[in-house]
C-alpha cells in the first residue's frame, strides 16, 4: 500500500487539473472580451473624429439661421449646452439671484430652457404674468437665448 498513491491523492490531482483548465478558459474569455472592447472603442473614436466637412454639411440650413446659434469645431451646436429654469423651489434661485445670473453669463452658456407652467408644481396656483415676465428677464440677464417650454396639465409645447 505504501507504493501506490491513495485514491484520494489522484482525486485531488484531477480536481486541481480541472480547476486549472477552467481558470485558463476564463482567462481566455476575459482577454477575448477585453480585446473586442478595445477594438470597438477604436472604431467609434475613429468615426467620431471624421472630417469636419461632412458634419457641417449635414446641418439643416434652417438650423444654421437660428438666432444666437454658433457652430463650434466639428459642427457642434452651441445650443447643445445650456441651463434649465424650472420651478423655483426655494428663495435663493436663478430668478431671484443676480449673482447666479452673472455666473451663467460668465460661463457663456448659450441656451436657457425655461418652463412656463399653467399651474405651479409647487403649490398649484395659476402662473401669473409677473412670474412669466420674471422668467424672461432671467433669460435676458443671463445672456442666453430662450427656449420656452409651455406646460399645461396634458400638453408640452416648445416655443
Amino acid at each position: 500500500m505504501g507504493l501506490v498513491p491513495s485514491l484520494s491523492y489522484w482525486g485531488k490531482q484531477s480536481r486541481i487539473e480541472e480547476m486549472r483548465s477552467q481558470h485558463r478558459l476564463r482567462r481566455k474569455t476575459c482577454f477575448g472580451w477585453m480585446w473586442r472592447s478595445v477594438f470597438i472603442v477604436i472604431i467609434f473614436s475613429n468615426a467620431g473624429c471624421s472630417s469636419n466637412a461632412l458634419q457641417k454639411s449635414s446641418l439643416p440650413s434652417v438650423a444654421q439661421r437660428l438666432p444666437g446659434l454658433h457652430i463650434w469645431k466639428q459642427g457642434v451646436s452651441s445650443f447643445l449646452f445650456g441651463a434649465n429654469d424650472t420651478q423655483e423651489w426655494s428663495q435663493n434661485n436663478v430668478e431671484s439671484s443676480p449673482e447666479i445670473q452673472e455666473a451663467l453669463k460668465a460661463a457663456h452658456f448659450s441656451l436657457m430652457r425655461t418652463f412656463f407652467f399653467d399651474k405651479s408644481p409647487a403649490d398649484g396656483h395659476h402662473t401669473t404674468d409677473a412670474e412669466i415676465e420674471q422668467r424672461l428677464e432671467t433669460v435676458v440677464n443671463s445672456g442666453m437665448t430662450c427656449l420656452g417650454v409651455c406646460v399645461t396639465e396634458h400638453l408640452y409645447c416648445c416655443i
